[in-house]
């Protein structure tokens, strides 16, 4: 039932509520406003710290000669020089893992053993006072070299890789001897350095371990240069 002035009273207590309700956040915000404190500042992010790493030790020793240098493997040594009958220079691994003595390179100067025989062959090409490798190491020459039917028994048959002629060992096939050719001829590369001049040279490369590792041959040709 409706009665005179009920209605007044029960807006009145909801608007009072509204008030208290409004005053208590505005108490909040105004605390908040005043009681943080007004000197708070961002902290800067702090300085990117830089730091150097040194490279380790080189992987590959260099060797120089009177008339070429070039690099070879760390555990490698300069192991003769001797000029008869050819002008040979002979390097070995020292390396106790890969079996001391196991490697060898040899470099033939100007007198070259132009009839000797190899298992491998890399081609090669001049540029200048340096050589072009040329493709990859062969596989074993016996393999697809053939005796001719004229001398079915020969131990030494002309081979050929890749356009390009060498001496293939087929007495003894179970080596693995990797020798070096180009056009300039068979055990032949013929350089031309800036002061040493021209010069023909031959590479040997002899690896009796289990695991032939060619890459030390064609790393050592890419360093090569004639002075």
């Amino acid at each position: 039932m409706y009665r005179y002035g009920e209605q007044t009273r029960k807006r009145r207590r909801r608007h009072a509520r509204y008030i208290v309700v409004i005053a208590v956040l505005a108490a909040i915000v105004y605390g908040g406003i005043h009681l943080l404190p007004s000197d708070t500042k961002l902290s800067q992010p702090p300085k990117a710290v830089v730091t150097s790493v040194a490279n380790g030790p080189s992987k590959t020793k260099h060797f120089d000669e009177p008339d070429f240098s070039f690099d070879l493997p760390n555990d490698w040594v300069a192991a003769g020089h001797v000029t008869t009958p050819y002008n040979e220079y002979t390097w070995n691994n020292t390396s106790a893992a890969q079996g001391k003595g196991t490697r060898a390179l040899n470099i033939y100067l100007d007198a070259i053993p132009t009839d000797m025989v190899v298992n491998r062959f890399l081609g090669l090409q001049s540029s200048g006072a340096k050589v072009v490798v040329l493709g990859t190491v062969s596989d074993n020459c016996a393999s697809f070299t053939r005796a001719s039917k004229g001398d079915p028994n020969a131990q030494s048959v002309h081979g050929k890789w890749n356009g390009l002629d060498f001496n293939c060992d087929l007495g003894n096939y179970i080596r693995d001897v990797v020798g070096t050719g180009s056009s300039d001829g068979i055990n032949t590369v013929s350089l031309d350095g800036p002061i040493a001049g021209k010069h023909s040279l031959f590479f040997v490369y002899t690896d009796n371990t289990p695991q032939p590792d060619y890459s030390i041959f064609t790393a050592a040709l890419s360093s090569f240069s004639l002075k």
